[in-house]
């Protein structure tokens, strides 16, 4: 394993996920068959963190782990995010092991949502263990291919 990253100008915009979770908590609560709703206090994603790169060819949706779609989100290519709940019962916290709802988001979903910072993908992909630097590796050669003009940094 390498003990420093190739760096590279790629950089990913790094969503704010709160309007989906809202949305999807909203869901849940208000129009699904999900048992046990009540004690639902809140959702969450197994992405942890989710960006994008925008490039000539579209966009590319990603999470901190370095997976996502290998060609660009459209309507016909969606981006999907499952969610799972945090539950509250009797002062006991407890969450969901499999997802209880999903969206699926095309290139215009994802750029409506709300950009929190943007970052290099050098930085955006988590640093631990070979699985890691081996996704940044094919991202980064996937983004700089796509759009030839970029230059390492």
């Amino acid at each position: 394993m390498r003990s420093e990253r190739e760096k590279t100008n790629v950089k990913v915009k790094v969503l704010d996920m709160d309007s989906l979770k809202a949305k999807a908590l909203k869901y849940i609560k208000e129009e699904s068959s999900v048992e046990d709703k009540e004690f639902i206090a809140g959702v969450f994603s197994g992405e942890g963190k989710l960006g994008y790169i925008t490039t000539s060819k579209g966009i590319f949706v990603l999470c901190e782990e370095g997976v996502g779609n290998n060609k660009p989100i459209t309507k016909d290519n969606p981006y999907k995010i499952e969610f799972r709940a945090d539950y509250l019962r009797d002062g006991v916290k407890s969450f969901s092991m499999v997802p209880i709802m999903g969206f699926s988001l095309d290139d215009k979903d994802v750029l409506g949502l709300p950009v929190l910072y943007e970052e290099g993908l050098d930085t955006f992909i988590r640093k631990f263990g070979s699985r890691l630097e081996d996704n940044y590796e094919s991202w980064k050669e996937a983004m700089e291919k796509v759009d030839r003009k970029r230059v390492l940094a």
